[in-house]
Parts: structure tokens; C-alpha cells; sequence
């Protein structure tokens, strides 16, 4: 992999393989995964949401597992101005 070196002169884009056109998405991303994960009536997407807990336990599962709490990391990565970084409580460790 060391001796791969770039070519010049060609042109380099971005292609999504999940669709005939080559363009992205929502729905081609959804089809991908409903074909690949399981494909007939038990898929990936269903099964996620068909677990047997609370909606908002799983909303929170949900978001945990996607980044989506406001965590002063998180916070910070979108911009916003924070003294710290680090967890109020222990002051040793970003939160």
C-alpha cells in the first residue's frame, strides 16, 4: 500500500454505488439497507425500532449511538464557545 502513489491529470469524484445514477440518497441509503441487512419482512431498519423498551429510551439509545447529545465535545465540534472541555463534575476528563 506504501508504493500506491496518485496520478496526475485525473479527475477524482465521489460515487455512490447504492443507485444506477451513481447519485446519493435517503432512499437508496434505506433500500441498501433493508436488501443487504435482512433481506424479506425482518430488516434493519424495522428491527432497530421494534425492540420492546420505552420510545424515549430508545430515542435516547438512539442518539447516544449517533452523536446527537449535547456533550461539551459535541458542543464544541458545532461551533459553540466553551470555557472547558472538560467534565464539571471530576474537571479531568472531556465530557
Amino acid at each position: 500500500m506504501n508504493n500506491l502513489k496518485p496520478k496526475k491529470d485525473l479527475y477524482d469524484k465521489v460515487v455512490w454505488l447504492a443507485q444506477e445514477d451513481s447519485m446519493f440518497s435517503v432512499k437508496s441509503t434505506y433500500d441498501a439497507l433493508q436488501s443487504s441487512v435482512h433481506p424479506g419482512p425482518c430488516s434493519a431498519m424495522e428491527t432497530s425500532w421494534d425492540i420492546k423498551v420505552l420510545s424515549n429510551a430508545l430515542s435516547l439509545a438512539w442518539s447516544v449511538l449517533k452523536g446527537k447529545i449535547p456533550t461539551r465535545v459535541n458542543l464544541f465540534r458545532r461551533g459553540v464557545s466553551l470555557p472547558s472541555l472538560l467534565c464539571p463534575l471530576c474537571n479531568q476528563v472531556e465530557e
